[in-house]
């Protein structure tokens, strides 16, 4: 699915053959009408908690943790898919291995290793899911200018764009006052937007579908899907 239309509500879905870099088999095009749709593809986390304590970010996408879920933060522990999307069962063993850890277990118990063990297969098969299924490079060439990217805002990515080029150049909040904090957008949420893509002529004006939270692009918009 490479694009949803609408006017205030989805009417019509676009679907089409991708190559292995997400970029688009001309001709395969398919428009389709539609009373709902559902897209996902992966998850990420919300990250307000850990960005508000101060808690450095691994590759602007999870909470970074050490051996124990310690953050960087002294006395601040992390555990579950705020660390990386592993799973149920690897986010109980991390909160398990994070409360030990902050009620002053030993680190070297035989308990506390076999937690580490458990959770390190976890987030091994996880590291090979994603491999598995990775996000392709060339999804953001379906945005166009007039592509919605926050229905709540009513922003498009034309005016992202805008927004990133004159971030160079906009003012410093007042020595003394507090700038507004914006949530984080994870990994690849984020990046493509500091990216141009050509627009596209004609057609009409797309909005995303809805996406479970938290979720990983639907047309990033929230994140693309095959």
């Amino acid at each position: 699915m490479i694009e949803a239309r609408g006017d205030g509500r989805v009417e019509e879905a676009v679907t089409a053959r991708l190559h292995h870099d997400w970029s688009v088999v001309p001709g395969t095009e398919r428009t389709v009408p539609v009373d709902a749709l559902c897209v996902t593809h992966g998850f990420s986390p919300q990250l307000e908690l850990p960005v508000a304590a101060g808690c450095r970010l691994r590759g602007g996408a999870f909470t970074d943790v050490d051996d124990d879920q310690r953050t960087s933060v002294p006395g601040v522990y992390a555990a579950g898919e705020i660390t990386g999307i592993a799973g149920a069962p690897a986010a109980r063993t991390e909160g398990l291995l994070a409360g030990w850890a902050a009620g002053g277990g030993d680190p070297g118990d035989r308990a506390a290793a076999a937690l580490r063990r458990r959770r390190d297969r976890a987030r091994a098969f996880a590291g090979r899911l994603a491999a598995a299924h990775p996000v392709g490079a060339a999804w953001p060439g379906w945005l166009r200018p007039d592509t919605i990217v926050c229905r709540c805002e009513e922003t498009d990515y034309g005016t992202l764009l805008h927004a990133a080029d004159g971030a160079a150049a906009a003012p410093r909040a007042p020595s003394g006052s507090v700038p507004a904090r914006p949530r984080p957008l994870p990994g690849p949420r984020l990046r493509p937007h500091g990216r141009r893509t050509a627009p596209r002529p004609g057609g009409r004006r797309r909005s995303p579908p809805p996406a479970r939270r938290p979720a990983h692009p639907a047309r990033r918009a929230r994140e693309p899907s095959s």
